[in-house]
């Protein structure tokens, strides 16, 4: 079985300074669909107000900053004005919505509120490096139907220096998008964050996908969906497999090995599974599934730290240059270069962490279910034993249990 691995836990901060544009108090999800006056219409409107404003030599600060704000609350998100994307925060309306325009759902779940500025890491980090990409932005608006929930509140922590100077910041939060059909069929898990370039191509697939599974009948789809799980799960150990080949060029080289030896061992475990695809016709459904099952399982003991660390060196991360100007207009003090190099080095090592540690195990729970999944339910699967914050635990495992703190109450204060 693969090894349950959560994400790491931690803490991100900011100083407390005058905010660079407007930031909304966070309002509970299900409270934005009673504001009548928030529709895709009015965004739209906005949006182009917003941009004939920005055209003019005489607009002021104080316009552009309450237009942009506008923007922001009528889209349900923190940059909406940047990535002129509209969410919804009701999924009968974004189901609705799907049915009616025939495209899929970008399902985002989170913790926090994505209007906030201090919601979960994660959803920050889509805002400023993914929905702000140019390129993903367009992709998003033109082919999907987007949707947020929040899962639970994102614990907030504050440290005060003792001089008026404070740091703020949350700390564990993950977030996860699930690619639905607009009959709420997952059709792709996408835990975490991403790089750019990687999450755009999965969503093109995702909205070709869409289109085929929409042709099969009803009574088909449960077994054209374990299908393509499977066949998402097979090409995903493919480009592992040759992942791994580069690293172990790497190590063979370095230990005196013979680099050629070393390659044919990666490829012959990667390559089984796309074997036994070609041929599925003649094998029953469980030796294939058994099969890739092993195959996932081979690789990913081959995939310790050191082959992560080396997979993520050797991959192109490059955030788009609107995501700069977000990094220098956020950041407090100078050396924006330096934060980009070591934001973009971080998304590599999320990026090989979540495609080849974490999306393989959610595509075997789809598997293994054997029948349709409810989003709702894996949802609660994934916070819970994938992400390992379960509902159940309030204080996300930071309350000790077994260990003494000398703080009166273990310093809880509610």
């Amino acid at each position: 079985m693969l090894k349950k691995t959560g994400m790491l836990a931690f803490v991100i901060f900011c100083v407390v300074l005058p905010a660079i544009g407007d930031s909304s108090e966070a309002i509970p999800a299900e409270r934005v669909t009673t504001i009548a006056t928030r529709s895709p219409e009015l965004f739209r409107k906005a949006v182009a107000q917003l941009a004939e404003l920005s055209q003019q030599d005489e607009a002021s600060v104080e316009a552009l900053s309450s237009k942009r704000t506008e923007v922001d609350r009528l889209g349900a998100a923190r940059y909406s004005h940047i990535s002129g994307l509209y969410w919804y925060t009701n999924f009968d309306r974004a189901q609705r919505e799907a049915r009616r325009t025939k495209k899929p759902i970008l399902s985002l779940r989170l913790m926090g509120d994505l209007r906030n500025e201090y919601s979960c890491a994660n959803s920050r980090y889509f805002r400023t490096i993914l929905y702000s990409d140019p390129a993903i932005a367009e992709m998003l608006r033109e082919n999907f139907v987007v949707y947020w929930q929040s899962v639970r509140d994102v614990p907030k922590i504050t440290i005060e220096f003792g001089d008026g100077r404070k740091l703020c910041g949350t700390i564990t939060g993950n977030s996860i998008h699930y690619v639905l059909s607009s009959d709420g069929s997952i059709l792709d898990v996408f835990p975490g964050l991403y790089e750019p370039q990687m999450f755009l191509e999965h969503l093109k697939r995702c909205a070709d996908r869409d289109k085929s599974y929409l042709q099969v009948p009803a009574e088909s789809r449960r077994v054209w969906l374990t299908r393509n799980y499977r066949q998402r799960l097979t090409e995903l150990t493919t480009v592992w497999g040759k992942h791994l080949a580069t690293v172990a060029v790497h190590r063979a080289e370095a230990q005196g090995d013979d680099p050629q030896e070393a390659v044919a061992r990666v490829v012959a475990t990667a390559s089984r599974a796309s074997r036994l695809s070609v041929t599925k016709r003649v094998l029953t459904e469980e030796f294939v599934m058994a099969s890739l099952v092993q195959t996932v399982e081979a690789l990913e003991q081959l995939t310790d730290d050191l082959a992560l660390r080396r997979m993520a060196d050797a991959m192109t991360c490059r955030v788009s240059d609107m995501t700069r100007k977000i990094v220098a207009n956020e950041s407090y003090g100078n050396q924006v270069e330096a934060r980009i190099a070591k934001l973009e080095s971080a998304l590599a090592a999320d990026t090989v962490l979540n495609e080849f540690r974490l999306r393989p195990e959610l595509l075997r729970w789809l598997i293994e279910a054997k029948q349709v999944v409810a989003v709702d339910d894996l949802n609660r699967r994934v916070y819970a034993d994938l992400f390992l914050t379960p509902s159940s635990d309030p204080w996300f495992g930071l309350l000790p249990e077994d260990r003494y703190t000398a703080l009166v109450n273990d310093g809880v204060r509610e």
